[in-house]
């Protein structure tokens, strides 16, 4: 192997590492944008959420049922026995009827300090 060959060897070796190391960094950054599709705090929602807490806690106390609802107990049970069908949705994630229904009608009353 004369000169030629041997510096030709080294440009072809140096070139295939340059490659390499792109290829690994533009790996890393791919790897570095991935977003989580369901962030932690989602998967809790069920036990740590306001309404599975909150909610549930308020139905056994008429009077901050009404300050949270606008409504009594038994009207919200009619509304949902009217609306429940309607708002059922096939996914497990799903928020539950009752659970929407009371977010919207906090938001349509106004976030009320309970």
């Amino acid at each position: 192997m004369d000169d030629f060959d041997l510096l030709l060897f080294a440009l072809v070796n140096m070139g295939a590492l340059l490659v390499q190391r792109r290829r690994d960094r533009i790996n890393r950054e791919r790897h570095r944008r991935r977003r989580v599709w369901v962030r932690a705090i989602n998967t809790r929602r069920r036990q740590q959420g306001a309404f599975y807490n909150l909610f549930q806690e308020i139905k056994t106390d008429q009077q901050m049922f009404h300050k949270y609802t606008r409504m009594t107990l038994p009207t919200f049970q009619y509304l949902m026995d009217i609306v429940n069908p309607r708002l059922m949705k096939r996914s497990p994630r799903a928020l539950e009827p009752e659970q929407r229904v009371a977010l919207t009608l906090r938001y349509v009353f106004g976030l009320l300090v309970v």
